[in-house]
């Protein structure tokens, strides 16, 4: 999953990708919404859908990698 945001046109785009093991794509997705997260939220929220995604199509067991490159909070 990935990021970019525009802080001009105040939106964020989210880009998703799920591959099987072998590395050939299951599932993609990427969607634009109107918002001013910081980066460090709009990466949060990547997770948070990229995730949901993977349990809406079943796939079990999940692995995850971001390649943020600041710092996430833990709760």
């Amino acid at each position: 999953m990935d990021v970019a945001i525009d802080k001009a046109g105040q939106c964020v785009g989210f880009g998703m990708v799920i591959p099987d093991s072998e590395g050939f794509i299951m599932i993609a997705s990427s969607q634009k919404v109107t918002s001013t997260y910081s980066p460090q939220i709009a990466e949060a929220v990547a997770i948070q859908q990229g995730i949901q995604m993977a349990c809406d199509s079943s796939l079990h067991p999940l692995m995850l990698e971001s390649n943020a490159n600041v710092g996430m909070i833990f709760l």
